[in-house]
């Protein structure tokens, strides 16, 4: 369910975007066999790439009415307004590729790329990103031969590399000046200021990384699988940084800039079974990820980074990007709850707060909620990742099926401020009269409807808007029917699919009563609603028909 903010007057608006883009590769390899046993070969070559694009944008208000006809920027009476921006950036890089194995057991490839990218300065246009990996392939020993009856696949792996991310907005090493307005008695008044500031320094962000794996298969690959460490280190990350306030610019200046570093690792586990008996087969594939993430270093000692409007926090040693705000203690559910919520002199902690409102908890215990008061309420970033893929066949006939759960992170629900806030010009979750506290025990999670929040219950974000964002999830169904040599065909393949057709979370991305959660039992949600800050994933059914002549 969408919140939707209460319109006084009509509006139209368009806009339209042109992208132009264009990619040239120029590659030769030479490859060569030579004493029986030593394979090699080297590729090497350059790309070029170019993108641009421009936009424009109208708008308008006070549209006479609004029938199809006059939904036109020229009908809108007042408050018109026009944009229009372009942008172009550009990559070239030169690539290289060596390779080699011997006998088929010793293998090596190595690589090196050397890019240049238009959205950065002379001093760090260009970067170099080598990389290289190797490999043992263990069943072709001599001494293994007494096991591959059994052993259809034995290898160890290994791998290191760095890549480069200029994930980034195009000229960011020029100042931008925003454009807003004022009204002051009664004229409105243009005004600028500077939205971005240069970077002339910013550079590639350049991420390392490392692996060591072991791959494996039995009986005739019957039973596959791998087993692989990981450790992803990110250097000179690049952010959006916010001004601070003392700084003198306005609140929404920002810069991108590179932070510090941050480290990644876990283990890849891959199992694979698969068979077939007569006219049936059948496989199941399983993965499994753990992940552990830190911030190494920022630019700066001590230096904190808020993101999210304040709402995230970056600080060393830490998960980036964690959930930062105010510990919601449940709701005051009587007045000896209200009176005993006080400081060592009796002074109450929250001196507008009714019953039914937010219990704010005094997290560094000085006898007073505020800002020192804030602290980690939550981690976007996952424990766990697991995959399981199910997939069978009979004659002509297959079912897919493809499951993926995401365990241990926290989520952001927006929406809450909207749907459950009695305060808010929106539209309100359906039976929000029962669901939010009108009585002792009703609830201790959505707090009393006021037309009025002197408390701050939705305006301080807090563990409120915090849930758990664990999920498991049908990511496709899909059942399939082929012909073979039939009406001058090849092959011709009938599907029906459904995607995101089931999602179990306790996240309340969806109306509880409709999805059949109590909040007060800590069952928030059972339904196919599921986002990251309030993104939706909705269930979609395809046909699909593939043709081979």
């Amino acid at each position: 369910m969408q919140a939707h903010e209460k319109q006084e007057i009509n509006s139209v608006e368009k806009w339209n975007t042109t992208n132009v883009d264009w990619t040239w590769q120029n590659t030769i390899t030479y490859s060569k066999k030579f004493a029986e046993k030593h394979n090699a070969s080297l590729m090497i070559g350059n790309t070029m790439e170019e993108y641009n694009g421009n936009n424009l944008w109208g708008y308008g208000e006070g549209v006479p009415n609004n029938s199809d006809s006059m939904r036109e920027l020229n009908a809108a009476t007042k408050n018109k307004d026009s944009k229009g921006n372009s942008w172009s950036s550009s990559l070239m890089s030169y690539i290289s590729r060596f390779s080699y194995n011997y006998d088929g057991k010793y293998y090596f490839t190595g690589t090196f790329r050397r890019d240049g990218s238009s959205k950065f300065m002379t001093n760090n246009k260009w970067a170099n990103f080598p990389s290289a990996s190797v490999s043992w392939r263990i069943l072709n020993e001599g001494f293994m031969e007494s096991a591959k009856d059994v052993v259809s696949d034995l290898r160890l792996r290994a791998g290191w590399g760095k890549v480069g991310n200029q994930g980034l907005p195009d000229a960011v090493y020029q100042s931008n000046i925003g454009q807003n307005y004022y009204t002051i008695g009664g004229e409105v008044v243009d005004t600028s200021y500077p939205s971005s500031m240069a970077n002339k320094d910013i550079k590639w962000e350049t991420v390392e990384d490392m692996s060591f794996g072991l791959d494996f298969g039995f009986w005739k690959n019957k039973v596959s699988g791998s087993l692989e460490y990981y450790q992803k280190e990110t250097h000179d990350m690049l952010f959006l940084k916010q001004f601070p306030t003392y700084s003198g610019f306005p609140g929404y200046s920002t810069m991108w800039t590179n932070v510090g570093s941050m480290r990644s690792s876990g283990i890849d586990l891959l199992l694979s079974y698969k068979d077939k008996k007569g006219d049936f087969s059948y496989g199941v594939d399983l993965t499994f990820t753990t992940v552990n993430v830190e911030m190494l270093t920022l630019s700066a000692d001590g230096e904190k980074l808020y993101g999210s409007g304040n709402r995230t926090l970056t600080v060393k040693g830490d998960v980036p990007g964690y959930f930062y705000g105010y510990v919601a203690d449940g709701l005051f559910q009587n007045q000896t709850e209200l009176n005993s919520h006080t400081d060592q002199h009796g002074t109450k902690l929250q001196p507008y707060a009714q019953v039914g409102d937010v219990r704010f908890k005094d997290v560094n215990g000085d006898g007073k909620i505020d800002e020192k008061d804030r602290t980690k309420i939550g981690s976007p970033w996952a424990d766990y990742n697991v995959g399981l893929n199910l997939n069978f066949g009979y004659k002509n006939f297959d079912l897919v099926a493809n499951f993926y759960s995401s365990i241990g992170n926290e989520i952001v629900n927006q929406n809450i401020s909207d749907l459950y806030n009695g305060a808010s010009l929106t539209n309100k979750v359906s039976g929000l009269e029962q669901m939010a506290w009108h009585g002792e025990g009703t609830s201790n999670y959505i707090p009393r409807l006021s037309k009025d929040d002197n408390n701050e219950n939705f305006t301080k974000f807090s563990s409120l808007y915090v849930e758990d964002g664990s999920f498991v999830r049908m990511k496709n169904l899909q059942l399939g029917y082929s012909f073979y040599n039939k009406f001058g065909l090849d092959k011709l393949r009938i599907s029906l699919s459904g995607q995101n057709l089931w999602t179990w979370t306790k996240y309340t991305g969806v109306d509880p009563e409709v999805a059949g959660g109590d909040p007060d039992k800590g069952d928030r949600v059972k339904g196919s609603g599921f986002g990251g800050w309030n993104y939706p994933v909705q269930p979609t059914i395809l046909m699909g028909l593939n043709v081979a002549f």
